[in-house]
Parts: structure tokens; sequence; C-alpha cells
């Protein structure tokens, strides 16, 4: 990594290598934020270190001081930036990483190579009596939601939901102070004999999905998959909440040798 020698140096830097990050977005707070996010997961910045001052970053990015603001009040709900009065923002933790299943890829084009892919986990909650996933996981008195943002490249980002019975799930975290690390894959022995994907558009609702910071009324494609393990308590429910993007979308054949994060 290039070494440099003054605070607006490696701000300078910073913006030179992640502006391309979220160009996409029509939100400039988004974009931002984004590629404040992309620079910490790639190691940029680490845990514990001190961030550029928003009025630095509006100095030497094309940003204004409110777009800082809110960019790192976002970080800060996320729980990836802590604030310190009187002495600035400081990186807080590392990515938040659970291994689930992922079957699904983007590229520009369909015969370039598939982006990255960078996925942090935004909640983990427990539902019981009936939801959309009650005649496929019926075996289920309660279900575990992983809901988690999924970064696409330095493209953008999109929100997923895996959903699975909450017996196995939580047998398979029970010795472990954190969920972060845990390799579900292994720990639910998911043999998964046969999956199914549906897909549909619909118009995008801030209350559903706020991890988005989409506009009201934005048109986001959904594609759900159905996947079938050997034993019924092994099924699980995927869901893909994608915001509008120039990338190709592509779906792994099951037995295919189907990308996993």
């Amino acid at each position: 990594m290039v070494r440099v020698s003054t605070t607006e140096d490696r701000t300078r830097l910073f913006w030179n290598q992640y502006k391309g990050v979220g160009r996409h977005q029509s939100l400039k707070y988004i974009q931002l934020r984004d590629a404040l996010t992309q620079a910490i997961d790639d190691g940029f910045w680490s845990y514990g270190d001190k961030l550029p001052p928003e009025g630095e970053l509006a100095r030497l990015t094309p940003f204004s001081l409110g777009t800082a603001q809110r960019a790192y009040a976002d970080l800060v709900r996320e729980g990836m930036v802590e604030r310190r009065a009187g002495a600035g923002s400081y990186v807080l933790r590392p990515s938040k990483i659970l291994d689930t299943p992922w079957h699904f890829r983007f590229r520009p084009h369909a015969e370039a190579a598939f982006r990255p892919v960078f996925p942090r986990i935004a909640r983990i909650s427990h539902h019981s009596g009936t939801g959309f996933w009650s005649s496929f996981l019926r075996r289920s008195s309660e279900v575990v939601c992983i809901s988690r943002s999924v970064r696409i490249g330095s493209e953008f980002t999109l929100f997923a939901e895996f959903y699975i019975d909450a017996g196995p799930f939580n047998r398979a975290i029970a010795a472990r102070r954190k969920v972060e690390g845990v390799n579900l894959r292994r720990e639910l022995s998911l043999n998964i004999v046969r999956m199914t994907n549906d897909v549909r558009v619909e118009i995008f609702t801030e209350k559903d999905h706020p991890v988005l910071k989409l506009k009201e009324g934005t048109s986001v494609l959904i594609v759900e998959t159905r996947a079938y393990a050997q034993s019924s308590n092994g099924n699980y429910i995927q869901r893909m909440i994608v915001p509008p993007t120039p990338e190709w979308l592509h779906i792994s054949e099951f037995g295919a040798g189907a990308p996993v994060i």
C-alpha cells in the first residue's frame, strides 16, 4: 500500500482509489458512504483508525459538508464507525461475515468475470406464527431470518434475507459467543438436492428495506430461491432485493459449482 505523509494526502488517496464506488447511486451521501465502506472493508482504514474529518472530506472530494455528515451518520447507525466527542470518527469494527449459501453473481456482460461480493450482517431476527415461509418451512414453529447488505464490487449494494428453521440454527451457534464466522453450510449440513428460483419486479418502500436507501417508488427486482435439502429441516429460503443496475444477473444452477459466501 502507498504510504502518505499527511492526513490530507491520505484523504486524497482514498478518493482517487474509491471515487468509482457507488457512482450509479442517485443520492450523493450513499455514494460517499459506500466508498468509505469499501475502503474499510479493503483495509485502507483498519479497526481503530481515525477517519478524515467531515470538513476535510468536503474540501477534498466533490461532496458538501452536509453530505459527508450524513454518510458518517449512516456508518455510525450500521455500527461500523464510532464518533468520539471532541476526537473525531473512528473505525469501530471489522465487517460482520456469516458464511451462508449464495447462488447469485453479477457481471457487466455475459462473457465478463463475476464481480466480487462483500456481505455484511444487518440483523438476525426470529419469527413465529405464519408468514410467506410457512408452506415451505412447514415443520418450523419458529424461523430465523438473517438479513444482509451485500456490496457487489464497487457497483451497487443489494439486500438479502436468508430464512431457515430456528432449531438447527440455534444448535449451530449455541456454543459460540458470536455468530460472525459460523459456517452455516457445514454446521447445518445443508445437503441441497434441488432448488427453484422465482423472479418478480415490485415497487420499493423504505419501511420494508431501509438498508437500500432508495427513493420511494423505485422498481426493484425480487429473486426468491427455495432450496430443498435431504432432510426437510435443512430447507431454506433466500430472497434477494436488487436495485436498478446495468449489471447482468447470473443465477447458478445447482450442482454446477454454485458460488457461496
